[in-house]
């Protein structure tokens, strides 16, 4: 193990979440999981850099809904790792944000998988309200200084938007875009039909995405595995 690095550690903090989205893989919102104390956390997170962690995703459920987001990054920071926050993006403020980069947070992802309100509340069962803060906070994340990713979960009803999410991420100006592919567990295993054929899904992204190559900013891919 000696000068070995560890892959990023996804810190879920909590379950809790205020969005109820068709895929979610924890049943966010619904099912009650115990939080990790403050001091539980800061010993997963010493007992990892002692292996050779050196950064983490605060992740949740929405890691927003914990009161104590400022204090994990302080922890974290003061242990020497680069954090990133991952959140759907409907609870942050430009004092939030300000505060977070004074702490050393290094950046901010958060979900948007369509390109319109339309789209986008077919996934997440909001608003055409929340959808335009989202976008609003995607610009103030990369406006505060942070690197700015966008995560897109790819179904069969917003396989067709991805060129149209994808300019969207360019227009915002963000550093990167990540499209993962939607597996049917948890709550979205109740809607297993919203899942893409894996060759098609492949098909798409060779036709769609590499004319966007070398444009400014970085797209990250999740495929599935496809057995012939």
């Amino acid at each position: 193990m000696e000068n070995r690095k560890l892959p990023k550690l996804d810190l879920n903090i909590t379950n809790r979440c205020n969005f109820r989205c068709t895929h979610c893989a924890f049943d966010s919102g619904i099912l009650d999981l115990p939080e990790l104390t403050l001091s539980e956390l800061e010993k997963i997170l010493r007992e990892t850099k002692e292996i050779g962690g050196e950064r983490f995703d605060i992740t949740g459920g929405e890691p927003l809904v914990r009161e104590d987001v400022e204090e994990i990054i302080t922890i974290g920071k003061n242990l020497g790792y680069k954090i990133e926050l991952v959140t759907n993006g409907s609870l942050l403020t430009e004092e939030k944000l300000r505060k977070f980069k004074q702490l050393g947070l290094d950046g901010i992802a958060i979900s948007l998988d369509g390109s319109t309100p339309e789209v986008y509340n077919r996934i997440r069962r909001r608003d055409e309200k929340t959808f335009y803060k989202v976008i609003e906070n995607i610009r103030a994340s990369k406006k505060t200084g942070f690197y700015t990713k966008i995560n897109t979960t790819v179904f069969a009803c917003n396989l067709e938007d991805i060129p149209n999410i994808t300019e969207l991420a360019l227009s915002l100006g963000v550093d990167e875009l990540g499209l993962y592919y939607f597996t049917p567990i948890g709550r979205g295993n109740r809607s297993k039909e919203l899942a893409v054929e894996p060759v098609k899904w492949l098909e798409s992204i060779r036709a769609n995405l590499r004319q966007y190559q070398n444009r400014g900013m970085r797209i990250s891919l999740e495929f599935p595995l496809i057995e012939r």
